[in-house]
Parts: C-alpha cells; sequence; structure tokens
C-alpha cells in the first residue's frame, strides 16, 4: 500500500462530492506501482474546474528528500460519476506516466519542480503542465 501523509477529506456542502475515495486512489497508485508520493489531500471544489493537481518538488539539498503532493478536488454531485470516469480511463494513465518520470532521483529532471493540473469543462478534458 502506498505510504504518504494523509491530510484528509473535508466535510462538503450539499450538493458537492469527492469523485472518488481514498482506498481506490490507493489501489490505482499500487496497481501502478507508484511509491513516490509523500503526501494527499482531499479539497473543496475550485472555481477552475480543476479535478486534481500533482505538485512534485526536488531535493532541495543534500539527502533532502521530493515531494509530490497530490490534491484530489471535489466537483458538483451532479458530475461525480462522470468526472470518476475521465479520472480513470485519462487522468491517471497521464499522471502515472508523468510521475514516473521522476522515480529515479538520478535524473535531471527529478531535482527540478514540477506541477500537472487536470481540468474538466463541458466534458473536455485539459492538462496543463508547468
Amino acid at each position: 500500500m502506498a505510504e504518504y501523509f494523509y491530510f484528509g477529506r473535508p466535510k462538503l456542502p450539499r450538493g458537492y462530492s469527492y469523485p472518488m475515495k481514498r482506498g481506490e486512489l490507493d489501489r490505482i497508485l499500487d496497481a501502478s506501482q507508484v511509491v513516490s508520493v509523500t503526501s494527499v489531500a482531499f479539497c473543496g471544489c475550485p472555481d477552475d474546474h480543476r479535478v486534481l493537481e500533482a505538485n512534485y518538488w526536488g531535493p532541495r539539498r543534500k539527502h533532502a528528500e521530493h515531494g509530490l503532493q497530490l490534491w484530489i478536488c471535489a466537483v458538483s454531485s451532479q458530475e461525480r460519476h462522470v468526472v470518476h470516469d475521465t479520472l480513470l480511463e485519462k487522468v491517471f494513465p497521464v499522471l502515472v506516466t508523468w510521475i514516473k518520470t521522476f522515480d529515479s532521483l538520478a535524473t535531471t529532471l527529478s531535482q527540478t519542480d514540477h506541477s500537472i493540473r487536470f481540468f474538466i469543462r463541458d466534458g473536455n478534458l485539459d492538462v496543463q503542465r508547468e
């Protein structure tokens, strides 16, 4: 099972839901052999239609560890099932590939900061990388 710091799942106002449960996220990470996630946070519904964000930061000094935080964003309850299916079919394959580029701390990419954000607007997936 993935070992990471868990920030929890705040209670949401009526009409909002999280698109997946923590156990399902853990099964996806385990099946993909992703072990570099250091923290996971479930958060409220952002105004920009973001459904998932991942932030990676490389080691800051010799022997310092990297960090990889996942943010799972709440969505309207009406969109929950569509967003869930999109996460499974389209988002997680891209996310896992993105994470694996940093798995080896010997690579140059693993020494710098990166982020990826997934948005679903009107049923369309948009991915932004930095």
